[in-house]
């Protein structure tokens, strides 16, 4: 089907069979001898995520992967995961570490933050500031001249 928005395969002639100045574009038959470019099916489905349990970073790193997948190493553990690709050509794209943590734990986590900073507040205001300091110096060398 050929319109607007999808032309189809187009397939130019090779360059030696290119029409010339002054022929006439009748006279001349081209056949294609390149294969059309293959196009992608949006029906074709994505393989599936493939999840594989491993026991810390040296075992993720050293699985192997097929050719043009990425597949996702956990940890459970160690609260650690890897996402390991491997590229068509056969060369490591990435084996990226990453560190995830629970809901409960980002609660606990907060609640820390907050205690810490409520025992900074009450420590800096319990703090002598310069100038008191300077006053307090100055009444004690008053006092022992």
């Amino acid at each position: 089907m050929s319109n607007f928005y999808n032309p189809g395969p187009q397939v130019s002639p090779p360059f030696n069979q290119l029409q010339s100045w002054g022929q006439n574009p009748q006279q001349q038959t081209i056949q294609p001898n390149m294969q059309p470019v293959q196009q992608v099916n949006p029906n074709m489905q994505e393989p599936p995520i493939v999840v594989i349990p491993v026991n810390g970073e040296q075992m993720a790193k050293m699985y192997q992967v097929e050719r043009g997948r990425t597949i996702l190493l956990m940890d459970f553990t160690n609260k650690r995961f890897w996402i390991k690709s491997i590229k068509p050509n056969g060369l490591e794209e990435a084996c990226d570490g990453f560190s995830f943590i629970g809901d409960s734990d980002v609660a606990a986590q907060q609640t820390q933050v907050q205690n810490d900073q409520a025992r900074l507040q009450q420590l800096q205001a319990s703090f002598v500031s310069r100038s008191e300091f300077d006053e307090l110096k100055k009444i004690i060398d008053e006092l022992t001249k």
